[in-house]
């Protein structure tokens, strides 16, 4: 529902924009990770650019980067990615008026990108790995191969890639991944949380982030069967639908209890937690010995 009201009327939203007073730059994002892995870009690029009078736009195609991020402090304007479409692109592109395009990871939208190449606007792909079973590779991927050839350049994660993208007769060049950027700037300034640590106390924590319903069922039985001894644990699921959290919840023979409702207070007797919001498991990562 908030990805289709999201882009309801984007053209509305893009009345933000102000008129360009300097260089603009457009930054796309999948979604929430693959933010984490522009950020650093973002920071240093606002730090090197700012005598050139530098905006930032930052686009998302999911609701869980945009919702968690529409007031990210770091870019000028926050914005859902129209559909790819031809029409899409062009109207996209006559509002934001970008001088230079980045894109993270694994953004291959044809028709931006057309466009893009059309108006000559230079767009690079960064922090992207790439894998042997990819469309690109197989001898029916030609016209996908020939999307990545719009890139003006592309900065890979692992020497891996490079070699598959060489293979095709794409250039890149390794630049390994930025999240490791991201990661290094959150350890240095973590949160803190004082009803993880109660909770935590002289036991030693299992971390399980982002899981699917197959990840939990087998954590879940790990849990029951006592298969880590003084271990308690701390599970983000994927999907923080409330139902599946009670599923989760009940399924579990040992306390249990939501992120929301542990306080210092009530996490003495708490075995297993379970986070319920978007944005806490980069820094709860911290509190466990296993992840």
């Amino acid at each position: 529902k908030l990805w289709i009201d999201g882009r309801k009327y984007w053209e509305f939203g893009l009345e933000q924009v102000k008129p360009k007073y300097g260089k603009r730059i457009w930054i796309h994002c999948a979604s929430l990770g693959e933010f984490e892995q522009a950020r650093p870009v973002i920071e240093k690029l606002k730090i090197q650019s700012a005598k050139f009078k530098t905006e930032v736009i930052v686009s998302f195609f999911s609701p869980s980067g945009f919702e968690i991020r529409k007031n990210y402090e770091g870019a000028d304007l926050v914005v859902y990615l129209p559909l790819d479409t031809k029409t899409n692109a062009q109207k996209f592109f006559a509002c934001i008026n970008p001088d230079v395009v980045l894109f993270v990871k694994y953004e291959f939208w044809f028709h931006y990108l057309n466009e893009l190449k059309k108006q000559n606007i230079p767009v690079i792909l960064f922090s992207s790995v790439f894998r042997e079973n990819q469309i690109f590779f197989k001898w029916y991927g030609a016209f996908f191969s020939d999307i990545l050839k719009m890139f003006s350049k592309m900065f890979v994660q692992n020497i891996e890639s490079k070699e598959l993208l060489k293979n095709i007769s794409v250039q890149s060049e390794v630049a390994f991944d930025t999240r490791f950027d991201r990661v290094h700037q959150i350890a240095k300034t973590p949160k803190n949380f004082p009803s993880i640590e109660k909770f935590k106390g002289n036991s030693k924590i299992m971390v399980a982030g982002s899981t699917w319903q197959r990840d939990e069922e087998l954590i879940i039985q790990c849990i029951n069967e006592g298969v880590l001894k003084d271990y308690k644990y701390i599970i983000a699921p994927h999907n923080i639908n409330q139902n599946r959290i009670d599923e989760i919840i009940r399924s579990i023979n040992k306390k249990a209890k939501r992120f929301s409702k542990l306080t210092e207070e009530n996490s003495n007797n708490v075995d297993v937690v379970i986070i319920d919001s978007i944005g806490q498991l980069a820094s709860i990562y911290a509190y466990g010995e296993i992840a």
